[in-house]
């Protein structure tokens, strides 16, 4: 091994117009792969499982700095102004009377959207309507705007965006006078009638900050950016025993005066989707040139403008004990939306021609560009390929590349389904470079040229829920997977796999508004013009209207007043 190590070193100084004697050397570990087979006998690391994703994994910090852009993404296009108002009602159980609380929210929602929607940067606008028959004793209205997450793993931990609004208390003055400049603290209660408090939350932030949810570190913390609401559940047995939620919620929280009075507190779920996109699409480069199955890398790397991950098994063909080895490559940065096609090339080594064959027909070769929910620790800082539900959701195509692509229909696209990808989601963990099952009747020399065959494809990105993100304890990434099976191939290495199986991921971006032409601020926007969805408290002519109240991000000690009655939730 030292003398193997040695010539490694002088490889290494050999001066870029002497080495063209030399096959392509991608990486250390091809490096080491060339020379240990013409120089010593050793055994050499085997590409089995493909490397777990790291795609969007964030860095830590003891103070991080602001989230960076995801590599190959570009800011969403601008988005116009709202469209939708969605109105609800707070309505007590015990009482038969019309609604006396109501809350309206302005946003992008789509017309047959039953939750208000907001996106990057978004300034959470709406109002509060209060319609008293008879006077009322009231100390104060205020609004909240939390993200929150709840799991099984941390219940109820403090919220990680937390911003509040007080449209009006006593010494904000008399709620029927439209704007007061030197209020007098309001005495009394409140006459009946009809009362309108609108209001507006400061802009969305960029990112979040989160603590790393195992251990103790020094380097504890990292900011990540918003992510969509996410709800999953126990539903596949890799998440047996987990279940978390993601919500945004607007909460209106009223507090009554008097003895035996309940305050009331209601809220409404509201959906949060961050846009993208990508950043402007180039022709891929010429796929890598790897002359011998020597030179293919032992880990995933970035080469020449492509992502190369390797993969491989172990299996009998036909009662033969063989090999099978590939590399999966697509364009890089891989990052996509609903509608691109991706391109990528496959490369397939087997010690023997006859299995090589068999593998490397379009037939026996499945592609899938699938989902994968994360879960627990593999969301935020994966180590293994445990703890997830992988999901097809698109078929593509492949062919042989000396055959060329062929005419016809980009992908075969047939419906979804609801069966997890078969054997990704049950492997247990492993190392990317494995001895395992090591014997000696598979050790073969690792310069073979022979017995390699390229085939090249395609598969389109469909219209995906929620885009690519990754949080405490839950997450959503996108992969692209092979998987190679023939009725003469049995898989011994890696376990429980049914076939030669590799993924690679790709980063799923929305950009919602690209065909939107009519952009304006928010600013000017007349919300009521806008169409109200929902229960909304009517407004006659006399109703009392307010000035707009900005809110602020809650302090440390600013906490949300817990309700004294069951909290009602609209929609």
């Amino acid at each position: 091994m030292q003398k193997m190590d040695a010539v490694l070193q002088e490889l290494l100084k050999i001066r870029p117009e002497t080495d063209s004697y030399l096959p392509l050397l991608s990486s250390q570990a091809s490096i080491r792969n060339y020379t240990a087979t013409h120089v010593v006998k050793v055994k050499v690391p085997k590409r089995r499982r493909p490397e777990v994703s790291r795609l969007g994994v964030p860095e830590w910090h003891k103070d991080p700095p602001p989230a960076p852009q995801m590599v190959g993404t570009a800011h969403a296009s601008p988005a116009p102004r709202y469209t939708t108002a969605h109105a609800s009602v707070f309505q007590e159980d015990s009482s038969k009377k019309s609604p006396w609380l109501g809350l309206v929210l302005y946003s992008h929602a789509p017309p047959n959207f039953a939750r208000p929607m907001y996106h990057n940067n978004a300034q959470v606008a709406g109002e509060v309507q209060l319609h008293l028959e008879k006077p009322a004793s009231l100390g104060s209205i205020d609004v909240w705007f939390l993200l929150e997450l709840d799991t099984l793993l941390d219940i109820a931990p403090p919220p990680f965006v937390c911003m509040t609004v007080c449209v009006w208390n006593r010494k904000m003055g008399d709620p029927r006078v439209l704007q007061d400049t030197s209020p007098a603290p309001f005495k009394g209660k409140i006459p009946a009638g009809t009362y309108c408090f609108p209001f507006e939350f400061p802009a969305l932030p960029d990112d979040v900050v989160i603590r790393y949810p195992a251990g103790e570190r020094i380097k504890n913390k990292t900011r990540v950016p918003l992510p969509p609401n996410f709800s999953l559940t126990s539903n596949s047995r890799t998440l047996a025993g987990f279940s978390g939620n993601l919500r945004y919620t607007v909460g209106v929280n009223v507090k009554r005066e008097g003895f035996g009075s309940f305050d009331a507190a209601f809220d409404t779920p509201v959906q949060y989707l961050p846009l993208a996109k990508p950043a402007i699409a180039k022709t891929p480069n010429a796929f890598p040139y790897l002359p011998t199955h020597a030179d293919w890398p032992f880990a995933r790397e970035v080469a020449d403008g492509w992502t190369l991950t390797p993969f491989g098994s172990r299996g009998k063909f036909r009662g033969h004990r063989v090999q099978v080895e590939g590399v999966l490559g697509v364009p890089s940065p891989a990052v996509y939306t609903a509608g691109d096609t991706i391109p990528f090339s496959l490369l397939l080594w087997s010690d023997d021609a006859t299995t090589l064959a068999a593998l490397a027909q379009p037939s026996s070769i499945d592609i899938v560009f699938a989902k994968s929910d994360l879960s627990a620790l593999s969301a935020i800082d994966p180590k293994d390929l445990s703890s997830r539900s992988v999901e097809r959701l698109m078929e593509g195509r492949i062919w042989l590349h000396e055959d060329g692509r062929p005419e016809g229909n980009n992908v075969n696209a047939p419906a979804a389904t609801s069966n997890p990808f078969e054997g990704t989601a049950q492997r247990p963990p492993s190392p990317t470079e494995s001895f395992e099952d090591f014997d000696a009747e598979d050790e073969q020399d690792a310069s073979l040229g022979k017995n390699v065959v390229r085939l090249d494809g395609e598969v389109c990105v469909p219209a995906c829920s929620h885009p690519s993100f990754r949080f405490i304890s839950m997450g959503r990434e996108y992969l692209i997977c092979v998987l190679i099976k023939h009725p003469d191939y049995v898989a011994l290495s890696p376990k429980g796999t049914s076939g030669v199986y590799g993924e690679t991921p790709v980063w799923h971006v929305l950009d919602r508004f690209h065909n939107t032409t009519n952009v304006n601020a928010n600013a000017n926007a007349n919300y009521a013009e806008l169409p109200v969805k929902g229960d909304a408290i009517p407004l006659p002519a006399g109703a009392y209207h307010r000035e707009v109240v900005v809110g602020h991000v809650a302090g440390e000690r600013e906490k949300r007043p817990p309700s004294g009655a069951p909290r009602i939730v609209a929609f």
